[in-house]
């Protein structure tokens, strides 16, 4: 056997051994570390047949790279392998780099689009949330871990992207160049029955201080918040834990749980910018951060959540590089909250369920999504889209108006 192949076997077994720790199956019970050995053997049992019997030669740094992408993909949708070229890449200073105006996750293999901003090249090209990303500029997201996903999404100015979408049974392409664009992060407007609705589109630091300041001055004959969390994505946990902190007057925000390292509490400062009875409006894809600032306030008794269960992620990722200047994107923690239960994949669950409205489109989402240029189904989980019930109708947003008026949440949190 060839010298690089034998290394290339050291550097297979080396990931192997990595991959069973992280698991936890080398410590402690001698079975099971017995089972590690057998599997290493079958490694090497099987990189032997592809390299001696496969149709056409492979290169060693491929067959490895397929070994890094596809053992951390099988993690979660946000674990991924970079080359040290893509590296290079993603780490390149940012200053003139732009954004699609689109947020995505990984479902049944492809990227899926959580939202995207009003006024992005992405939405004036036809973008929507609950798309399918099947290729981005030719090259198909299946290969792809979200974080090639949402850095292919960006670029310099002018750069041209061609997506292939799908959702439902329809297909469809979206071409279109970079370029700066500004949205509105947050609207605000009074409702009949003294509801100030809040509609946060775009969680930021910006965000939070607009309505840090319409909170402080309401208008006249406010008496309860309706704050509208649906499509919600961007942020970090710092923007998070500002929102959740508006409502709040002291204790724990949200928790972080890392393996092998004490829980992390991060605590609420005194002195809420509103006291009074507080809802928050929620759908499947109310993602990431917006989901810390729901999980505290349905903990903490503070707001009842209205809607459909959240997206469901509350993983944290960290870019690890190694020794050959690649770098491992490995999710390392989880956000809990103080009290209740991780909401993962399930997302967090509302206290009163209002269904978005019944369209052409949602009712097609109910299936699975069929990937026609491939001939076959795709593994991708249906995208429900919350869309109005018809023309500028917003049929879950009035039922929830309807419910507050009614004086029923503030009857619950004044209890």
């Amino acid at each position: 056997m060839r010298i690089g192949k034998q290394r290339l076997i050291v550097v297979g077994l080396s990931l192997i051994v990595v991959a069973f720790t992280l698991a936890g199956r080398l410590v402690g019970q001698d079975r099971k570390r017995e089972q590690t050995y057998d599997d290493l053997a079958t490694f090497t049992e099987v990189l032997h047949l592809v390299d001696s019997s496969y149709v056409d030669p492979v290169g060693e740094a491929k067959l490895m790279e397929g070994a890094f992408r596809g053992m951390l993909a099988s993690l979660d949708p946000h674990s991924g392998w970079l080359s040290p070229e893509e590296v290079k890449e993603v780490l390149a200073p940012a200053r003139s780099r732009l954004s699609a105006g689109i947020e995505t996750t990984k479902r049944g293999g492809y990227a899926y689009v959580v939202s995207v901003r009003a006024g992005s090249p992405a939405a004036r090209a036809g973008v929507e949330a609950g798309d399918y990303i099947r290729t981005i500029n030719g090259r198909t997201t299946r290969e792809m871990s979200i974080f090639q996903v949402r850095h292919a999404l960006g670029g310099s100015p002018g750069t041209s992207l061609a997506l292939n979408l799908f959702g439902g049974r329809e297909g469809r392409e979206a071409t279109f160049r970079l370029e700066p664009f500004r949205s509105s992060p947050l609207t605000v407007s009074s409702r009949p029955g003294g509801i100030l609705l809040a509609r946060v589109h775009y969680l930021e630091r910006e965000t939070v201080e607009a309505l840090s300041k319409a909170l402080a001055a309401p208008p006249k004959g406010t008496t309860q918040v309706l704050l509208d969390l649906r499509d919600t994505v961007g942020g970090g946990r710092e923007e998070a834990t500002a929102l959740a902190d508006l409502f709040l007057d002291g204790g724990t925000i949200v928790k972080v749980e890392q393996r092998g390292a004490t829980p992390e509490l991060l605590p609420a400062t005194t002195g809420r910018a509103w006291s009074g009875p507080l809802a928050v409006l929620v759908n499947r894809l109310s993602a990431g951060a917006a989901e810390i600032a729901v999980a505290s306030l349905k903990d903490h008794g503070r707001a009842q959540i209205l809607g459909e269960p959240t997206f469901g992620d509350d993983s944290i990722q960290k870019l690890i590089r190694l020794p050959d200047d690649s770098a491992v994107i490995l999710s390392v923690g989880r956000y809990m909250p103080p009290k209740g239960p991780a909401w993962g994949a399930e997302g967090i669950k509302p206290d009163v369920a209002i269904a978005a409205g019944a369209t052409p489109r949602a009712a097609a989402s109910d299936q699975e999504p069929v990937d026609e240029e491939e001939g076959e189904e795709s593994e991708a989980e249906p995208g429900p889209v919350p869309q109005p019930g018809g023309p500028g109708e917003d049929l879950q947003l009035e039922r929830a108006l309807e419910y507050l008026a009614r004086g029923d949440a503030a009857q619950k949190n004044a209890a």
